[in-house]
């Protein structure tokens, strides 16, 4: 599947920085390297202070590949409005709590700290027989999606991650979890739709499913029920977001 990075990437950090500076003069001036920004950046070109820009960082300190044009930098990586490539192979590693990537539609997917079931959902699923030990493995991320500058409805589909030691895990929205879980319980008791434990099931399924069109904000929820080190870091993380089918973009570190 492919993955892409939007170009209303930049223009979004771009927007933060603006807010910290409060003048569109910066907007204008020319992007330094990145050698330039690591050696104090408390100064624009014309000597003004940019030293407070409430905690953001310039977009230039992602990781880039020099010298890899538009045409060989992978479609994901590329950004058109800076004309760089991001260098995947040298992100720090990630933290869950603040990582954050770019749809294809523009949104923004921004990823909380991890918390326990809702208990309504976890009373639901004892009610199908999930057991104690199971649920008690599970957390849920949540994911705030923030389509205001968006030009598609998007949906949280799923997440991949990988750790530092190689291991990779594929997590599940929560409905998409949710499904599965009743799902398998409706084989295994030929049951379905008018059972009482499957339909409290079902409904909070169907809830979780929230398109969030453009303009407007949701928080949407990952289940993670590997017994996977939340508090870790990950080399690696991409998010299924986007219109129907999810569509894999890349998730970068916190910027602090």
């Amino acid at each position: 599947m492919t993955r892409t990075i939007r170009t209303l990437a930049f223009p979004v950090f771009a927007a933060l920085l603006l807010a910290g500076c409060g003048s569109t003069e910066d907007q204008a001036a020319p992007a330094t390297t990145q050698s330039q920004q690591s050696d104090g950046g408390a100064a624009s070109s014309d000597g003004e202070d940019l030293s407070d820009t409430n905690g953001v960082e310039d977009p230039d300190a992602l990781p880039t590949q020099a010298g890899v044009t538009g045409e060989e930098c992978a479609p994901d990586l590329w950004d058109e409005i800076e004309g760089v490539c991001l260098d995947e192979s040298a992100m720090p590693p990630i933290m869950v709590e603040g990582a954050f990537g770019f749809s294809e539609g523009g949104a923004t997917y921004t990823l909380g700290t991890p918390e326990d079931l809702p208990a309504d959902v976890a009373d639901a699923l004892k009610g199908i027989d999930v057991s104690e030990a199971d649920l008690a493995k599970i957390k849920v991320i949540p994911v705030e999606i923030d389509n205001t500058e968006g030009n598609s409805t998007e949906t949280l589909y799923g997440a991949t991650a990988v750790t530092e030691g190689g291991d990779q895990h594929e997590w599940l929205a929560l409905g998409g979890y949710l499904f599965d879980v009743s799902d398998k319980y409706a084989e295994e008791n030929n049951s379905g739709l008018g059972d009482p434990p499957f339909d409290a099931v079902n409904e909070f399924e169907e809830a979780s499913w929230k398109e969030v069109v453009p303009t407007a904000k949701d928080t949407q929820y990952l289940v993670v029920d590997d017994g996977t080190d939340l508090t870790g870091t990950f080399t690696y993380m991409e998010m299924e977001g986007g219109e129907t089918g999810g569509s894999p973009f890349p998730i970068f570190p916190k910027i602090s």
